[in-house]
């Protein structure tokens, strides 16, 4: 037998088709649009402006490359892609669903008719669509879709900050890494130093003109020069793995640094507006977390009115599959349901309590950051002007230790001056050119820790 659709049919499965095709797209990946407009693309970009303010073109490159392959990031693109899916559910809850059942059935009963028994076999066939829609009719649903699409820029924004945070360990260690090869240059002259007074003083012990006590004291002083170039070389490996790893490679990862200081660095200005802290990621962090609990408070209030739901239904059913899609066999179902909350045994009022605390914590941390954001701009500028002005006493006392070794050079070739003196003084300078090391190893991490406090550079954004 031959089966053809009838006109009212082929428009019922038209339909049909449309309203699945209509799913489809609705489930599709599509990205929210985030009310405070901030699009991933840029959130992402410049990710450490202050970097380039180091002129250090390798360093920014090795941060660069560095970025794509830390666990720790992928774990942060992890929460914000999931914060994605979570709004897109959201924006989802708030459009119709429509379902379609396909069912069948065949039974078989047996009865008992006088003496006799009589089976009977039934078939049961049905084709239903369902369709509901829950009507956002007090802003609840757009409530929630605006706190799902907040919370995706607030994951946003906390990758951004882990990145400029790793940034700046990467910098760092780079900077540690530079101090530990000077210091590691040095340790090899004091020990080199330390070899010609050892030298010098068995000549003297042989000769009769120097004591034991104090060749001995010179060979100690050696062999503690000894235990300091082993410790500087084993710092510069432990920084490099260190470096290694902040970069997402392995600790023994075989490669080559050019490392170098940053030239001089920016004078910064007198008046630093507060309104840089506004480019620090947790702090607009923290004022999303508050408008995400403000709205979670009108979500809970408007928890407590009613709710209108509209569902229909429009299917056929029939004993026979041949007969399934008569239209005869036609039904439909159209019902909508206004449903008031009256007694939840306190639930709701609990529910709009917890949502006010939330958002009194949230207002509280968010003043706890700002006063914390303001405390860590100051301990970095007062350092920055204190680390200044110690560097510009270490340079002059580094002079005076340079013209201290000239002299005793001189003296020494016109014999006025020992052998030992002219060692001394060079130990000396040694000594003044590490702590010109350690001062400026200490302004550049201070300065890395100022621009993470103030967002960027000091000079970017500002006013004269």
């Amino acid at each position: 037998t031959r089966f053809t659709l009838r006109p009212p049919l082929q428009h019922l499965f038209l339909l049909i088709g449309l309203l699945c095709l209509g799913c489809n797209r609705i489930d599709s990946p599509v990205e929210p649009n985030l009310p405070m407009g901030v699009e991933r693309t840029q959130a992402s970009a410049n990710l450490a402006p202050w970097v380039e303010e180091l002129q250090l073109p390798e360093l920014t490159e090795w941060i660069t490359e560095s970025l794509d392959r830390i666990p720790a990031l992928d774990e942060s693109a992890a929460q914000l892609d999931r914060q994605l899916a979570e709004a897109r559910k959201v924006g989802a809850s708030s459009l119709p669903s429509f379902g379609v059942t396909l069912q069948g059935s065949r039974s078989r009963a047996v009865n008992e008719v006088g003496d006799s028994l009589v089976a009977k076999t039934d078939n049961s066939s049905s084709l239903v669509g369902s369709l509901s829609w829950s009507a956002d009719i007090w802003g609840r649903l757009s409530d929630q879709k605006v706190i799902a699409a907040l919370g995706v820029e607030g994951a946003e924004l906390a990758l951004v900050s882990l990145k400029r945070t790793r940034a700046s360990a990467i910098t760092n260690h780079w900077l540690e890494l530079v101090s530990d090869e000077e210091s590691l240059g040095l340790a090899k002259e004091r020990l080199e130093i330390r070899r010609h007074l050892v030298e010098e003083g068995r000549e003297a012990y042989a000769s009769g003109t120097l004591a034991r006590r104090f060749l001995l004291a010179r060979q100690a002083d050696f062999r503690l020069a000894e235990a300091q170039l082993q410790a500087s070389i084993e710092a510069r490996e432990n920084t490099k793995r260190r470096l290694m790893v902040f970069c997402g490679h392995r600790p023994d990862h075989p490669t080559t640094f050019d490392v170098r200081w940053p030239p001089v660095a920016p004078a910064l200005p007198a008046d630093l507006k507060l309104g840089l802290l506004a480019r620090r990621p947790d702090l607009q962090l923290a004022e999303l977390d508050w408008n995400i609990r403000h709205l979670g408070v009108e979500v809970a209030q408007k928890d407590r009115w009613p709710d209108l739901t509209i569902t229909g239904s429009l299917g056929t059913t029939s004993q026979e599959w041949q007969d399934l899609l008569e239209p005869d066999r036609l039904f439909w179902n159209l019902m909508g349901s206004l449903t008031q909350p009256i007694f939840q045994g306190g639930r709701l009022q609990a529910d709009v309590t917890i949502a006010e605390a939330q958002k009194r914590e949230a207002s509280a941390a968010y003043a706890q950051r700002v006063l914390d954001a303001l405390l860590e701009v100051n301990q970095t500028l007062s350092n920055d002007r204190s680390l200044r002005q110690q560097m510009g006493h270490i340079e002059m006392a580094l002079k005076e230790r340079e013209t201290l070794v000239q002299e005793n050079l001189a003296d020494y070739r016109t014999g006025l001056s020992t052998f030992v003196d002219l060692q001394e003084a060079r130990l000396s300078l040694i000594s003044a050119r590490e702590e010109h090391l350690r001062n400026r190893l200490a302004f550049w991490s201070n300065r890395v820790s100022l621009y993470l406090a103030l967002g960027g550079p000091a000079l970017q954004e500002t006013t004269p």
